[in-house]
């Protein structure tokens, strides 16, 4: 029996203590404070590449990336965390607004995400319910559009 598996659901918290790669992280904590965010989106991607279970240095990656705008690798980042399910409602409310313009589709399953977790915030489920909408509008358009090119293709 390997030590991973006799230690159980300790292993996979297990996160390589060594100086350089804690330093990693404390280095982008540092640099997102002073708002240096793409060296410290840097800084945490490295420390993941050593690390990569390392949810609070995912967590902040993902922040570092929308702060610069980045919101579909800052989804990315996200969706590659093992526990999904742990993710902070505040930060998939925050990806799920940032996503809408971009893409509804990801937007609805960030934001329902943030609202599962809150079913009580009001500003998640609002914005759940406008993006349900905007895709509700498209979804009938498509559908309107594919029975109007069949129509006009019996026709002539």
């Amino acid at each position: 029996m390997s030590s991973a598996a006799a230690i159980g659901p300790m292993a996979r918290d297990f996160r390589p203590a060594g100086p350089a790669v804690r330093g990693l992280y404390d280095l982008g904590r540092e640099l997102f404070d002073q708002e240096q965010y793409e060296s410290a989106g840097l800084a945490l991607q490295r420390r993941l590449r050593l690390a990569p279970d390392d949810a609070a240095a995912r967590r902040l990656l993902a922040l570092s990336l929308l702060r610069t705008g980045q919101t579909r690798r800052a989804a990315e980042a996200l969706e590659q965390s093992r526990d999904t399910a742990a993710i902070d409602p505040d930060l998939c409310l925050e990806l799920g607004e940032a996503l809408i313009a971009d893409d509804a589709k990801t937007a609805q399953r960030w934001l329902a995400r943030a609202a599962k977790a809150r079913p009580d915030d009001e500003i998640a489920r609002r914005r759940l319910a406008e993006v349900d909408a905007v895709l509700e509008g498209e979804s009938r358009r498509n559908g309107r559009h594919r029975l109007e090119r069949r129509s006009w293709a019996l026709w002539h």
